[in-house]
């Protein structure tokens, strides 16, 4: 990676993990030409003082999305990613997939995408199938990688689709703030519980599973128990 940075004339790189109530939402990454002033010690300590704002920008533009499955009406498309990271075959509709995610159409010639890459790295690292949910334009996308087998060593198959129920609630509790209680209450929703049997489960009595469903209402936009299926659901 420094060779290739090297190459393209970056002469410094300063890294920052985005962190904000111990979560990690993500991570900035700034270059200095090879002409310029290397990264200091001042600079990173400016650059940390950035994060607790670039994170809440970051929530900002997802929750302002779509809180839905992706709209692209297409059938789940399908990569499979060699051990040197480069596509070995794409179906059509992983072309367009991929295009959702902002990046080039995939193919024997294309580079990786970065969500693709680190999910196929971890699945390779792991031996495991490995599950991750990215916010789009229209909607919520699941990407499911799996090792293959019998095929060429090291390859990765992904799956990419709506994400969607049980699938997507993960994501959504995490993005908009969602307590791990109101979270299950979510969870039982998507059950097709109701709320008497929501509040015998968990011990709760009806006016406290009401209040908390409130509070899920507020985080989500939405107004009732039927607007948020819907959403989750698509």
């Amino acid at each position: 990676m420094r060779a290739v940075m090297a190459d393209e004339g970056v002469g410094s790189e300063l890294r920052v993990a985005l962190v904000d109530a111990g979560t990690v939402w993500g991570g900035l990454v700034l270059v200095r030409a090879r002409e310029g002033r290397p990264f200091s010690e001042a600079d990173s300590a400016r650059a940390q003082r950035l994060g607790p704002g670039v994170v809440a920008a970051m929530k900002r533009y997802v929750v302002g999305g779509p809180l839905e499955p992706s709209r692209l009406d297409l059938p789940p498309g399908v990569l499979v990613v060699g051990d040197d990271e480069v596509p070995m075959a794409a179906t059509p509709s992983a072309r367009d997939w991929i295009g959702e995610l902002g990046t080039a159409p995939a193919g024997p010639d294309a580079p990786l995408e970065s969500t693709l890459w680190d999910l196929s790295r971890a699945t390779r690292r792991t031996g495991a199938s490995c599950l991750t949910r990215v916010p789009t334009r229209r909607g919520w996308v699941a990407l499911h990688a799996q090792p293959m087998t019998g095929g060429a060593p090291g390859a990765v198959a992904v799956t990419i689709a709506p994400a969607a129920g049980a699938e997507l609630l993960p994501a959504v509790a995490l993005w908009h703030g969602l307590t791990p209680r109101e979270r299950t209450i979510t969870g039982h929703v998507l059950e097709g519980l109701a709320t008497k049997q929501i509040a015998r489960r968990m011990e709760l009595s009806a006016h406290t599973v009401h209040d908390h469903f409130k509070s899920i209402y507020r985080k989500t936009g939405v107004q009732a128990r039927e607007e948020l299926l819907a959403r989750l659901l698509g």
